[in-house]
């Protein structure tokens, strides 16, 4: 019976896992004893396989399930579930004492709260509101009183500056301080800080940094609203405290002067703009007439500062203004009431606040005086040559402890000039290199000019012009002629040797030193009797000036004869014995030279240029070495003449008797053409030449390489006629020229000439080492 052969398996396909229901959770453990054992079910015998011999089977892979695990996790997942959810409802994670009791809560809508629960969300309400209420109430109160706090101490800053004096600028500052740490919003506070910090800043050279500030922090406060007036005011006072300074990167000195100029016009416009619709904003006026100095209209700003200042409202930094203004022009005697005008309000201020905050142990103490009426009244009676004793004594006495920048540099220049009137020129020195010695040294063309004027009366030709220089101004137009800047530049015309230059810009000026600098110059241009006047002048106005006694007697030395000259000599001698400095000696001895006493006075300028130091110092060594040079030149000693004049080039290389006389050792060396060409410089700068250099003159083109005789006659003939040189100068000349040109001209047959003299420090020298 044939076998009927096996399925292929193979053949069918794989079964299809993935639409197939999932399994069924299967049932929670339970953890009891069965009640019966069931049977167990015997395992069916396996069928028998049909196994053809010779035939291995085949395997094939069928195609792998996706997701084939997916229903075995599930499955592990529902019994996890079902057990932990097993163990909650049985208990069996209970903690004692913990879990909530069941309750059941009626949510029907017809229920209502009880009274307690409305009379809790009552209370509740009632203290939302009251504390809502009593929140809003204290920070309305607390509000109202910072506001409140904050305008009494702007008032209060604002009441301390109308005298302008450093102590109430500081209490300005210290009440807005105060302010902002209460309201750092408020503009209006930023804006008064401004306009305090800068006044303080222009007034009394202080750092400007918190200008700079104050006014970032201002600059939303619009033209018409409350602090646009204080914010243009501090941008004017901040500019001119610092016009002319420049910045780091500035390159030149007329890049800075270039700025200058276009902010002092802004801030004019600004000024003048605001100025026209306030016309009785005291404040704002000065401001404007500042501005006018600074640009060189003296005028028209004295004129806007005097106007500031009068009435009964007037501005007390107007008044010390006006008064400094009269300083300026030497008239110090109508400049003394102002200072004593402001004293007497300052004095007013003073006891009221000292009334006001008796028994207030932390009030601070203020000062006795304003000082900016100290220093201005100092300096005038110092340049004055008045008060002296009273003038240190006020400095020292009511200004005590440190100083702002502005006031200490000039209070050390009232000192230099005092202690210079009293002779005591070490200090003088001191004070003046303190004066300069500042971070912040005044740029003003008052205070410079009174650098140059005291380094000029120390000798020091030099720092007169460097100090010169840093006068400037920075107005569209020329500058208006100032007293003090004019007799600087007559003064350094003086130590050029230009008297004639230096009388015609010192002619108008008023005070005790323009009167001494034209004596000098009159004694310069050989008019000994005009020199006198004003020597004699300067004396009366101020008695104790020892420079303008000694003036005065050497005047009358040289323009008398007879017994009062002997008088004047015997004074003058007594002078030079009682002075500290070497001017006296000096005078001596060109007084002994223009008299023809040579022996005398070689003898009195060599002490005037022996010892020299700062306690003894000479001012006029330059001339005291040009006028020993011309004695020994005279004598025949030409090395040491030689020698005198490199001296005095060393100490005033631009004076120009110094360069002529010079001139004329180079003509007695055989040099005419040299001699000329030194000449030539001296000659375009001089008004009129002085005869004994025309002297020199008319022998050098005589006698030059391609000699002009004829031109050298008429040159003698002149100053025959005009009888500006002795005869026997003229002789001598003209011998020199030619042998016959005395006798032509009419002169007498000169003198045979005097054999050279060897230096005298050489023989003493040799003599020495001799023995």
């Amino acid at each position: 019976m044939a076998v009927a052969p096996a399925s292929d398996w193979r053949s069918e396909p794989a079964p299809d896992w993935r639409h197939e229901p999932a399994t069924e959770a299967a049932p929670p453990p339970s953890f009891a004893e069965p009640a019966y054992a069931p049977a167990r079910t015997p395992r069916p015998a396996p069928l028998p396989t049909a196994v053809v011999e010779g035939v291995r089977p085949r395997i094939v892979q069928a195609a792998r399930p996706q997701n084939a695990a997916a229903a075995s996790l599930r499955q592990s997942a529902a019994v996890g579930e079902s057990y932990l959810n097993d163990l909650l409802t049985g208990g069996l994670l209970d903690v004692a004492g913990v879990r909530v009791p069941d309750a059941d809560f009626d949510l029907r809508p017809d229920r209502r709260w009880g009274r307690s629960t409305r009379r809790a969300f009552v209370f509740l309400f009632v203290v939302l509101v009251l504390g809502l209420g009593g929140g809003g109430t204290w920070y309305w109160w607390s509000e109202k009183q910072k506001a409140e706090a904050v305008a009494r101490l702007q008032a209060e800053s604002q009441a301390a500056i109308p005298l302008g004096d450093y102590a109430g600028l500081e209490t300005c500052l210290r009440k807005l301080t105060e302010a902002l740490e209460k309201d750092k919003t408020s503009l209006l506070t930023y804006a008064y800080v401004a306009e305090c910090a800068a006044l303080e800043a222009l007034l009394y050279g202080t750092d400007a940094e918190s200008v700079n500030t104050a006014l970032k922090l201002a600059k939303e406060i619009k033209p018409d609203e409350p602090g646009a007036r204080e914010v243009m005011i501090a941008r004017a006072a901040l500019e001119l405290s610092r016009l002319g300074l420049g910045a780091p990167g500035d390159s030149s000195q007329t890049a800075i002067a270039q700025v200058a100029k276009s902010t002092l016009a802004e801030q004019r416009k600004a000024l003048d703009a605001f100025g026209a619709k306030h016309e009785k904003d005291r404040w704002v006026q000065w401001l404007r007439g500042r501005a006018m100095l600074a640009a060189g209209e003296r005028k028209a700003g004295r004129a806007v500062i005097r106007a500031a200042s009068e009435g009964d409202d007037g501005l007390a930094i107007a008044m010390i203004d006006t008064a400094d203004l009269l300083v300026d022009d030497g008239l110090f005697d109508q400049a003394a009431p102002i200072y004593d005008q402001v004293s007497g309000l300052y004095q007013k201020a003073l006891a009221a606040y000292e009334k006001s905050t008796a028994g207030n142990d932390k009030a601070e103490a203020k000062p006795k005086e304003h000082p900016l009426v100290v220093v201005g009244r100092s300096l005038g009676r110092a340049e004055a040559s008045v008060q002296i004793e009273d003038a240190l004594g006020e400095i020292n006495v009511k200004l005590t402890g440190k100083q702002p920048p502005r006031l200490t540099a000039y209070a050390g220049l009232a000192m230099s000039q005092a202690y210079t009137a009293q002779q005591d020129y070490a200090k003088a020195k001191e004070s003046l290199q303190k004066a300069m010695s500042g971070k912040r040294a005044p740029n003003e063309p008052r205070f410079w000019a009174r650098i140059a004027w005291a380094s000029y009366a120390r000798g020091d030709v030099a720092g007169t012009s460097t100090a010169r220089a840093r006068i400037v101004w920075f107005g569209a137009s020329k500058a208006e002629d100032e007293p003090e800047v004019q007799l600087v530049d007559a003064a350094l015309l003086l130590a050029s040797g230009l008297p004639e230059k230096a009388l015609g810009l010192s002619d108008k000026l008023k005070g005790v030193r323009p009167q001494i600098l034209r004596a000098y110059a009159y004694l310069d241009l050989g008019k000994p009797r005009d020199a006198f006047q004003e020597a004699d002048a300067a004396s009366k106005l101020a008695p104790d000036n020892a420079e303008a006694r000694i003036l005065r007697e050497q005047a009358r030395m040289m323009s008398t004869e007879g017994k009062e000259r002997t008088a004047a000599t015997e004074a003058l001698e007594k002078q030079a014995r009682a002075a500290k400095s070497k001017i006296g000696r000096h005078a001596l001895g060109v007084a002994y030279l223009a008299n023809g006493n040579l022996k005398d006075a070689q003898v009195q300028l060599e002490q005037a240029l022996a010892e020299l130091t700062d306690e003894s110092p000479n001012p006029l060594a330059y001339r005291s070495h040009t006028a020993l040079a011309e004695i020994l030149l005279q004598n025949g000693d030409i090395p040491n003449a030689g020698k005198q004049l490199d001296e005095a080039l060393k100490l005033n290389s631009g004076y120009f008797p110094t360069r002529a006389l010079q001139a004329k050792v180079v003509l007695r060396h055989g040099e005419p053409d040299r001699a000329l060409e030194m000449l030539k410089p001296i000659f375009d700068e001089m008004g009129t030449v002085p005869g004994s250099l025309r002297l020199v003159q008319a022998e050098a083109i005589g006698t030059k390489r391609n000699p002009d005789k004829a031109s050298a006659a008429g040159i003698l003939k002149d100053l025959k006629d005009k009888d500006q040189v002795p005869l026997a100068d003229l002789s001598r000349t003209a011998a020199a020229i030619d042998p016959k040109l005395p006798k032509e001209l009419g002169l007498p047959e000169p003198a045979a000439p005097e054999a050279v003299k060897p230096p005298t420090t050489d023989r003493r020298s040799s003599g020495s080492r001799r023995r």
